[in-house]
């Protein structure tokens, strides 16, 4: 009887910790279409508000490496977005 509920108990603790890692998934997507210029620092900051130090819920987020080449992307768009930006002030301007 012991061991029926210490294996229930298990299961249990199991499908939770896939819903927090999808849950996880679910809200870095949402963060990251709400933050076009989101730095790899401020998607670290994010992932470690949201997981903690639980290496398993880490890994409903994206890698260290996926993680770089998004910030490097977002930085790429937002200085495109600055240079598009200025270009329109100054034909505004004149």
């Amino acid at each position: 009887m012991f061991f029926t509920g210490f294996a229930d108990g298990f299961r249990e603790r199991g499908r939770e910790l896939r819903r927090q890692r999808s849950e996880l998934a679910q809200a870095f997507q949402e963060f990251r279409a709400s933050n076009p210029y989101a730095s790899l620092a401020e998607f670290q900051s994010f992932i470690d508000q949201m997981a903690g130090p639980d290496a398993y819920l880490r890994g409903g987020a994206p890698s260290d490496q996926i993680l770089e080449r998004i910030a490097g992307e977002n930085q790429q768009r937002r200085q495109r977005d600055d240079l598009i930006r200025r270009r329109e002030d100054i034909m505004a301007q004149q």
